[in-house]
């Protein structure tokens, strides 16, 4: 009998002492401290963690960024505790539907991109992907997406247009281009366009009814053609 009292004790848990119990409590509460210390090296923090921690559970809330995270703590209890994670597609925001109408209803009171980026922060909402804030290029993709066409910058209608001149973007869904495409035809100079005296400073491009149909057959010719096409004029336009 004495045996087997033996045995039983030496299968329970141990017990501490309070002296014990006070060193591990205050050993606990220099845990933070450790952890932050520079000192610490990221091999340290990962001992410290397989120390504490036994487990963690993540449950993601469908397709969302929202997760729920229980921990099994060494020792046996449990924590959970709430966390968002970055997604790849606007549809997987769960705030997505909400997101919509505010940008349409933004839109709609004439604001322009960048001031609805600072609404859109303002109010709480974030982008997907680890991006932490709107931009007024996030912004004009999501527009894109929902077919919100952002109204042009004040004072781009205030100057009128001569004869055969086209905004670029204009003259860039006429000819069934992108817009930076004729931007790099402007620099490169094989089409005419001058700049706006004030602000936006957007570029216009004269082209009448011949112009036109050179652009369309220059649209349908190769890089090499152009470059020599350019040539060709530069070595006419040279006395001899």
């Amino acid at each position: 009998m004495q045996e087997d009292y033996q045995r039983f004790c030496a299968q329970q848990p141990r017990q501490l002492s309070p002296a014990q119990r006070a060193a591990i409590e205050q050993l606990a509460h220099e845990i933070p401290a450790l952890w932050s210390a520079p000192t610490t090296t990221p091999a340290q923090r990962k001992e410290i963690v397989r120390q504490l921690i036994h487990r963690i559970i993540v449950q993601v809330h469908g397709h969302s960024e929202h997760i729920t995270l229980t921990i099994e703590w060494i020792g046996g209890s449990m924590t959970q505790h709430q966390a968002i994670r970055p997604v790849a597609k606007w549809e997987q925001l769960s705030y997505y539907p909400q997101l919509c109408q505010r940008i349409r209803t933004l839109a709609a009171t004439k604001l322009t991109a960048a001031e609805i980026a600072q609404q859109l922060n303002q109010q709480g909402f974030r982008p997907p992907k680890h991006c932490t804030r709107f931009e007024r290029p996030s912004v004009l993709e999501l527009m894109q997406r929902l077919g919100i066409y952002q109204r042009r910058p004040k004072g781009i209608d205030k100057e009128p247009l001569a004869a055969n001149e086209w905004w670029l973007p204009d003259l860039a869904r006429q000819l069934a281009i992108p817009n930076t495409t004729l931007y790099a035809w402007v620099r490169r100079g094989w089409v005419k366009a001058r700049q706006q005296q004030t602000s936006p400073y957007r570029l216009i491009v004269w082209a009448d009814s011949a112009e036109l149909g050179r652009l369309n057959q220059f649209r349908q010719s190769s890089l090499s053609d152009r470059m020599r096409q350019q040539w060709l004029e530069k070595e006419l336009l040279q006395p001899h």
